[in-house]
């Protein structure tokens, strides 16, 4: 499926030196990028940059964001937001640019608008990128292992494999297959892969395990904030994250609910269309960019030691 979208780009300038763009995408069966500015060819890639934060916003503080954009030289911000306004009210860097984007497929649909606007230059750049969460310390059981950001993000290419897809956080996962608890994702991602992640390669195949259970036969690592180089993600054509992003916007192909859980009443596909198409995509990350590995947290920065704010279990 080669879907794209139509990128119409408004540049501001609110404050000194800060790129900021309000994106609209509106789908198409054609591609067009309207830009304002020189030619992509003679753009130097993700601003000539050798590391990129890519940072999925809502309404965290990204005040941190900002520190980091100007302390590492090295390093070029993209802030994808859901609210402009926000995003603009805490960012304040040279080495920056914020896009509002719609708010879909969770931290995914920004992190996929990403891919999709700068896919020329990570075709042509050498720069590692890092896709992170907008906050700055951990907030969940999920993310306690990742530390405070600020303190660990500038430290995490270092000694990174070139052929490596790097979690900053996460644990290895089978996905079951028959397992309506909430939400049979396996089934779901078998429902749609020749529409979606054909490009991927061959249709998992379910193994069983302990002659009950049921996985797919695709290694994962639950982990939604991760690093790797640019032309690992241009390893995958373009038409591919196209289609990604379309799926999220138009919510085609529809997920089929599977039917115990439909019976059971526990779920609404529509209803949680984002947050199950977001954890479908989460899952897939290790297929599309690996293969990955969690890396053990690197020394921290002694002039901001890490802290951890996670909820109990």
């Amino acid at each position: 499926m080669q879907l794209t979208c139509l990128l119409t780009w408004v540049l501001t300038v609110p404050v000194a030196g800060l790129v900021t763009s309000k994106v609209t995408h509106t789908s198409g069966p054609q591609a067009q990028v309207q830009a304002v500015g020189a030619t992509p060819s003679k753009v130097p890639p993700l601003a000539g940059r050798g590391f990129a934060v890519v940072a999925a916003h809502h309404n965290e503080d990204i005040r941190w964001l900002s520190r980091l954009a100007n302390r590492c030289t090295n390093c070029e911000v993209y802030i994808y937001t859901s609210s402009h306004a926000r995003a603009s009210a805490d960012f304040n860097s040279t080495r920056g640019k914020i896009r509002e984007v719609p708010n879909v497929g969770r931290e995914w649909g920004k992190f996929l608008r990403f891919i999709v606007d700068e896919y020329p230059a990570l075709e042509r750049s050498n720069a590692s990128v890092a896709f992170v969460h907008a906050h700055q310390h951990a907030n969940s059981i999920d993310d306690c292992e990742r530390g405070d950001m600020e303190s660990v993000l500038w430290h995490w290419t270092e000694g990174v494999p070139d052929d490596k897809l790097s979690f900053f956080h996460g644990y290895h996962v089978e996905v079951p297959y028959g397992d309506p608890t909430p939400y049979d994702i396996g089934l779901l991602l078998l429902n749609t892969w020749k529409q979606l992640f054909q490009d991927l390669g061959a249709v998992p195949k379910v193994l069983e395990k302990d002659g009950e259970t049921k996985l797919l036969d695709l290694p994962c690592i639950a982990g939604a904030e991760f690093a790797l180089l640019a032309q690992q993600i241009a390893r995958r054509p373009r038409a591919f994250y196209d289609g990604l992003v379309q799926w999220l916007d138009t919510r085609a192909p529809a997920l089929a609910p599977d039917p115990i859980a439909a019976r059971s009443g526990r779920y609404s596909l529509g209803d949680d269309f984002d947050y199950i198409a977001g954890s479908m995509l989460e899952v897939m990350a290790n297929r599309m960019f690996g293969p990955g590995y969690i890396r053990p947290q690197p020394k921290m920065d002694t002039e901001r030691p890490a802290r951890l704010h996670c909820r109990s279990a």
